[in-house]
Parts: C-alpha cells; structure tokens; sequence
C-alpha cells in the first residue's frame, strides 16, 4: 500500500507531464506562425507571399494538423488495449518513447528525407493519448478527491496546448530555432519514462465505489447503513444476499414471488441495476449506458472541434471582421487556460453532485452555449467563449469519470478508448459541416448551429433520462431488499382473532389470513359420566 506522501507525487509527476505532453497538437494555431517563418512546406508555393502562406502550403499545413486530431482520437482504442492488457506503467513508457522520437524527427527534420513535419507531428499525436489516459486511476489514490484529480489531470491536458504558445513567444523574443526549441522539449519524454520506472504504480489503483453510492442521491440522500447496504450488493453475491433475506421472513414472500431467490446475473439485469463492473469490456459496450455516451459524446466532439475551427469565420459572419478578429485573440489566450480555470468548478460538480446531476450540469452548460451561438450580439460572444473555455474541460472530465465509474477501471481503457475512437472517427463530419456552412448556407453559421444544438438537446436529455431512471431503479431494489430482510408484521389496529393470524406484507401491500390447525386446538375434558353423542354433553368436544 502506498503512503499518503507517495500518492501525492504520483498525482503532482503526472499533473506535470499531462501539463507538457498530452496534448500540445491543439496549439497548433501558435505554431502555425512559426513553422510560416521557418519555410515549412514553402516548396509548394509557386511564388512567395508576404502576408502569410500560400495556399498550397497553407492546405499542407492544415492536414498535418487534421491527421494529428484524427489519431490523437484513434489512438485512444490502442492506448486502452495496452493499458488494460499491460498496466498503467508500461503504456506509459511507451507514450514516453513515441514522444521522444518525435521530438527527434522534429528537430531534425531539416536532415530527414520525406515528410519529417507529418511523421513527426503525427507522432506527438500518438504519445499524448498513452501518458494521458494511462494517469486517470489516479484519481483512486484519494477516492474522495477523485473529481479535483480528474479534473487536474484533464486542466493539464487542455493547458498543454500552450506548449507550443511558449514556443512561438520564445521563437519571437528569443532568436532560438524551433529545431533547439524541439531539442530542449526532449526533457519531457525522459522525465515521463523515469517517472513511470521509479515513482508511478505498475498497476492501476481501484476504487470498490459501486454506481449505487453514485447514483444515490438521484433518488434521495440515504443513510449511512443505507449506503453500505448498496455498496455491499455487489452484482456477485446479490443473489445470495436476497436468498438469505428471503429465507429469513418464512415462506410467504417465497411463494408470492419464487423469482426473488432463483434470480440470477445476467448482462441485462446487471445493466438494470446501475453496475457494469461485472461484465467483460465487450458486454459493457452492448449496454444503453455506452451507446448513450458514445451518441453524445460524438456530437460533442464534433461542436466542440467546429466552434475551435470556425470561430473566426462565424463571428466575422455574426459581427463583423473587427469584432471577430478580437473575440478570436481572447479565445485564443483563454483556451489553454480554460482547463486551469474550470479546475475548481470541475471538482466541485464531480465531488459534490451525483451523476445524475453532474451531467445534467454538463446537458445544460451545452445547450447554452448552443444557444448564445445563434444570438448575433457581442455580449453573447464573449459570453459564450468564456463559457466554452470553461465547458470544454468540464466536458472530457466528465466522460472520463461517467466510464470510471459505470464500467469500472478493470475495462476503463478499452470502452473508453472505442467511446474516443468512434467519436473521433466521426469528426470526418466537420468538412461535411464546413462546406454546407460555406456553400449551401452562404457563409450562415446558424443553420448548423441550429442542427448540433438540436441533436445535443435530444440526446443529451435522453442520457440524462436513463441516468435518472436507473437511479430510480437502484433505489427501488434498495427498499425490496430492505422490506424482504424485515419480519412480517400484524396489521396494526386490528383486534385478535381467536383462531385467526392476519399477516401484512409491506413490501406488496397485501395482507395473508391464516387459521389455526384444529388438531392443535385444546380441548377440555370431558365430565365423568357424560358420553358424546347422547346429546347430555354440556363442555366438552365431541369427536364425531
């Protein structure tokens, strides 16, 4: 078991990496600039602009950044194989390796044959996903914080695409060639490799915490036996548990409901219950719980990298070249810190609400933003960039921890990494989106908007509806269980029968009405001389 002390490095090494590694590709728009100056790509230019790149190499530019999105996405179904397969240690030191290659070719793509840049960006793309998702049990070094920890860890995934915001500041300022910028960056994948051999676990940590103390509160704050109860019925001796219960109250309820004690696990009713632990990562992913996660959190990912792509086009539609042109410098600045920023507000939604409630907190922060997409004012722009800075944070924890603590760590990395897989695969739709904006809708945001918003509204109340539902479920088979474990208990108010036993059933509100065998009934004796059946008989009991 490690100490308190240990656990606290563990979670502040990879706070640190994830602040440098996990995800710099998205700060492309800072590097753009740079690798403008350094002539990258420059050769497809047929004459040399002086306000920018060409548009050959401009397109060159954008689909190194497109193909780094596309495999940082992907590339989490392989990150979640390995990490299930071989540990959270050993997809680390592979992320760390994939890394310091790519700074490699990086820095030396100016001596390398071929397509250096792509090789080498696309490589960057692949190792941020396996140091990133590798840290998530993390979170179980302090179960009650697990929210701030995930929400640290996903704050310094948004924050790493400031890496390449430092670049361009020092390019700028400095006099340094981004070949030594890339050089010095080395630091961070040998950092990674001897945190992960001499300081992080080789296993992941787990959490008992069962998705009845989660969903608990969606049906009411219960108490602390209560809770126990629930943690305690675990889908592997559920049946049992009941079976005693059952056993214990008598025969009555074994007849009016025989299924109670014979009710075995099945993948179905393990659904039913709210827990998915129990079930193999390709069960899991046959369940309503992760096709409403991977329906919603694809049309999240694909408004989420839309807005990112399209903001200046949009506003410059809704406001205007010069407002727009402003509202992006601000977008730009509050992006990688958006995901410090939420920090506080990340744990405190993750920690303190339920699940339902934290994603209902999610739903509808997305449809505000929604919202104030479609409402051609300045106040609503800048409204809804700070919210999105905020949101976009909010968002990825949440998924991260909706799979922790639905599926469970033992098959986090694979459902997680197909619910990222898919999701990013259909991010393809984005140039579908762009060019109806451009050419079908002439420029108008608004229409698609109006699309996404609609489809983020139906499918985002459908999960929070099933969440609620199956809280609802979960407390249901809590008070089953509660009124089987009591006795059966005589109908208040109602006098004594002599020879009659009413019995009520709290669980189905029925009342069962049994009579005293007359073979038990005592007789009195008979008076000496008095014989049955010559109708002289006064206190006796004749057997006739």
């Amino acid at each position: 078991m490690a100490s308190s002390t240990r656990k606290i490095v563990q979670v502040a090494c990879a706070v640190l990496w994830c602040l440098f590694a996990a995800g710099p590709i998205f700060g492309f728009a800072a590097l753009k600039p740079v690798l403008v100056a350094e002539g990258v790509y420059s050769q497809y230019c047929s004459n040399s602009p002086s306000d920018g790149p060409c548009k050959e190499q401009d397109l060159r530019l954008n689909f190194m950044f497109n193909v780094g999105a596309i495999l940082t996405n992907v590339d989490a179904i392989v990150v979640g194989f390995v990490l299930d397969k071989y540990g959270p240690r050993i997809s680390g030191i592979v992320g760390s390796v994939v890394i310091f290659v790519a700074t490699l070719v990086l820095s030396n793509a100016a001596l390398l044959p071929g397509d250096p840049w792509l090789v080498g960006y696309s490589l960057l793309a692949v190792g941020g996903p396996f140091v990133f998702i590798s840290s998530f049990h993390l979170s179980n070094t302090f179960v009650q914080y697990s929210g701030t920890i995930l929400a640290l860890l996903t704050g310094a995934f948004d924050a790493s695409s400031a890496v390449f915001l430092g670049f361009r500041i020092s390019y700028e300022n400095s006099g340094i060639s981004l070949s030594q910028l890339f050089s010095i960056y080395t630091i961070v994948p040998i950092f990674i490799l001897l945190a992960e051999v001499f300081v992080m676990p080789q296993t992941s940590y787990k959490s008992d915490e069962s998705f009845a103390s989660v969903v608990s509160t969606s049906a009411g704050h219960m108490e602390a036996e209560e809770q126990a109860l629930l943690e305690d019925a675990d889908l592997t001796n559920y049946t049992g548990r009941r079976s005693s219960f059952i056993s214990n109250r008598g025969s009555f309820l074994s007849r009016r409901r025989p299924s109670l004690v014979h009710e075995a696990p099945t993948p179905q009713n393990l659904a039913q219950y709210g827990s998915l632990k129990g079930l193999t990562a390709r069960q899991q992913l046959a369940t309503n719980w992760a096709f409403l996660i991977i329906v919603f959190t694809t049309l999240q990912m694909l408004r989420i990298n839309y807005f990112v792509a399209t903001i200046n086009s949009q506003y410059t539609y809704l406001l205007g070249h010069e407002q727009a042109q402003k509202i992006n410098g601000i977008f730009d600045y509050l992006l990688p810190l958006g995901g410090v920023l939420a920090i506080p507000m990340i744990g405190f939604v993750l920690d303190h609400m339920s699940l339902v409630g934290s994603w209902t907190t999610v739903v509808t922060l997305s449809l505000t933003l929604g919202a104030l997409n479609l409402v051609a004012k300045p106040w609503a722009a800048y409204i809804n960039v700070f919210l999105f800075v905020l949101y976009r944070p909010l968002y990825y924890t949440a998924v991260s921890d909706y799979a922790a603590k639905i599926f469970g760590f033992k098959t986090f990395g694979t459902v997680y990494g197909v619910v990222i897989c898919i999701s990013g695969l259909f991010n393809i739709l984005q140039s579908v989106l762009d060019r109806l904006t451009k050419q079908t809708f002439h420029l108008n945001p608004s229409p698609v908007n109006t699309i996404l918003l609609g489809a983020t509204a139906v499918s985002g109340l459908a999960l929070v509806g099933y969440i609620k539902s199956q809280g609802q479920n979960l407390k249901r088979q809590f008070l089953e269980i509660e009124a089987e474990a009591s006795e059966p208990m005589p109908m208040p108010g109602t006098p004594a029968v002599p020879g009659v036993t009413t019995t009520h059933d709290p669980l189905h509100g029925e009342t069962e009405i049994s009579f005293n065998d007359p073979k038990h009934t005592s007789k009195p004796k008979k008076d000496d001389g008095d014989s049955c059946g010559t109708g002289h008989c006064n206190n006796c009991v004749c057997d006739v």
